[in-house]
């Protein structure tokens, strides 16, 4: 067994780096700015089972696999091997069946470097295998000065594992990942930054996850009427300020009762706990646990489906509790028109899930959780196919009655210590609108795809937020505008994205608003396929892209420009 382990080493060393570089066009979801420019770091979790959420993001494809196992016997060569023969051997012997390895390295102004690589490994025929790397860094952050810069490193680590028993496949799926940021006058502002030393600011925050799904599938063949799933999400947040755990458990029972009707069982319990690393902090620490008991009856027909339950929210800390319906219509015809209502509520936990990890200093010394209450949320999405189903328009609307609203603001002449000295450095801090908030959202989207060769989108996103103590939400723009094209010739693959915020404003402790400027993200890439495995790459984008300011005040630091490879092996 050891030189399995020990072939498998010296694969995953020679073929470690690899990186599939995408710009993959999003058809969906528009959330606020602030998660947006930040979207890439942050911690993703499973969502609570909520509708509405549209947000700009990648869209990433669960991988599925259903295979049974097989004993391997390996016996290895005491002689030398050579790489080659190595991965033959192994690939003969079915110890891999099958590898995808992907490499990516870019270098540009502000001394910036970007090295990504995913490896994808197919052990038996049914446990699968992938690791990715991920390192990006700049040396410019919120000023132009040697002060300023960020690094970003991330591991991940996914098992899948599928065996049948009792005539139905089982599958247990297991992630670790760790993720360490470095950030130096990122976030932030000192009047006096001349006589700050890069040292004196360093941040640090490592995060840790880990996540395991256990879940059974249905097996038609023997008309099976049980399915469970269930996910434990671990996650540790260690920052300047503070040190937050987040356990997450997610459990679904559902019962086929007939073709066309499921009854359905969902269980979601969150539970957070913040401990305060700096004795700046005023808060105590604090623990809080919220759960969601769904039940509801899935009726699915030729062209639509139905589901109709209850929600059943519970606070074991406050002992609060309430009921809200559960509603939610499809309908799609063969002409290409499609529908989905909706009707939902209860406390919404994934508002914590979009916390800013990278900017230490969001929350203030005296932040306490305080729940986002959803109290009611509904609304719908028609959509039709044109241009010869080449095309899709879609219009959705969602409204969202809620308690307890946050917004982003900056704070003002608040001191931090560190190492012995004194600085006015926060920028950000979140303030909670009480009272009854309603949020109103109306979403156009657009996409056209000719053919293999071009495709292009256009999301238009309307927000309306009517608030009780503040004037405007801050950080969250009233219009939203998100442009991509992508553009196949020959060797050439060129994609373009355009991501615009109008009407912003940000406002302060004191309640005080100030109107911001338009904000533009640009982002432009250009792929030639040089060889069979390997194009090279030119990227150009604003330097907000990558992982700076928080956009309001931001200053202009022009663009950032990479250059470099992806090599691919298969």
């Amino acid at each position: 067994m050891k030189y399995n382990f020990f072939l498998f080493f010296i694969i995953i060393i020679v073929n470690h780096n690899t990186l599939s570089q995408e710009v993959k066009e999003s058809e969906g979801k528009i959330e606020n700015a602030q998660i947006l420019i930040e979207k890439n770091k942050i911690i993703v979790l499973p969502d609570a089972q909520k509708k509405g959420d549209d947000t700009i993001q990648n869209i990433n494809k669960s991988i599925n696999y259903v295979s049974n196992i097989n004993s391997i016997d390996l016996n290895v060569r005491k002689e030398k091997l050579s790489i080659d023969e190595i991965k033959d051997y192994l690939i003969d012997k079915k110890t891999i069946t099958s590898y995808n390895n992907n490499f990516s390295l870019l270098f540009g102004n502000y001394k910036s470097l970007l090295i990504k690589s995913d490896n994808y490994f197919d052990f038996f025929e049914n446990l699968k295998f992938d690791a990715s790397l991920y390192h990006n860094s700049n040396k410019i952050g919120y000023t132009k000065d040697d002060n300023s810069g960020f690094f970003d490193s991330k591991i991940s680590l996914n098992s899948y594992y599928t065996e049948k028993f009792l005539n139905s496949y089982h599958n247990i799926n297991l992630n670790l990942n760790y993720n360490r940021i470095k950030t130096f006058y990122y976030g932030f502002i000192n009047e006096n930054s001349n006589e700050i030393l890069k040292e004196d600011i360093d941040i640090n925050n490592n995060f840790f996850g880990y996540n395991i799904s256990i879940s059974r599938g249905i097996n038609h063949d023997i008309k099976q009427k049980l399915f469970y799933k269930i996910i434990f999400n671990n996650s540790n947040l260690n920052s300047y300020l503070y040190n937050e755990y987040v356990s997450i458990i997610k459990a679904e029972i559902s019962f086929n009762i007939n073709n066309n009707i499921n009854s359905n069982l969902t269980f979601d319990n969150y539970y957070r706990n913040l401990k305060k690393n700096n004795n700046s902090i005023i808060s105590e620490d604090q623990k809080r646990n919220n759960m969601l008991l769904n039940y509801f009856f899935d009726y699915k027909f030729k062209n639509y489906e139905i589901k109709l339950g209850i929600i059943y929210d519970i606070d074991p800390k406050l002992k609060d509790h309430a009921l809200y319906p559960l509603f939610e219509f499809n309908y799609l015809n063969q002409n290409g028109y499609y529908m989905n209502l909706f009707l939902d509520g209860g406390d919404d936990t994934n508002f914590y899930f979009s916390r800013i990890k990278e900017n230490p200093y969001l929350y203030d010394t005296n932040f306490e959780y305080i729940d986002l209450v959803e109290k009611i949320n509904y609304g719908g999405l028609f959509g039709v196919k044109i241009l010869n189903n080449k095309g899709n328009l879609k219009l959705s609307y969602n409204e969202k009655k809620l308690s307890n609203f946050f917004i982003y603001g900056k704070s003002k002449n608040d001191i931090i210590s560190s190492n012995n000295k004194d600085f006015d450095i926060y920028r950000y801090s979140i303030f909670y609108d009480s009272g009854n908030v309603n949020q109103k959202k109306i979403n156009l989207f657009f996409d056209y795809s000719k053919n293999k060769l071009f495709n292009s989108s256009l999301i238009f996103t309307y927000n309306n937020y009517k608030l009780n103590n503040f004037s405007y939400a801050s950080n969250l723009p009233k219009y939203e505008i998100y442009i991509s094209n992508k553009l196949k010739i020959n060797n050439f693959e060129i994609i373009g994205n355009i991501t615009s915020f109008i009407e912003t404003y940000s406002i302060d402790s004191n309640k005080n608003s100030e109107k911001l400027e338009n904000y533009l993200n640009i982002n432009f890439n250009i792929n030639y396929l040089l060889f069979e495995n390997t194009k090279i790459i030119l990227q150009l984008n604003n330097i907000l892209d990558s992982k700076n300011e928080v956009y309001y005040k931001y200053n202009d630091l022009g663009f950032n420009l990479k250059f470099g490879f992806i090599y691919s092996l298969k």
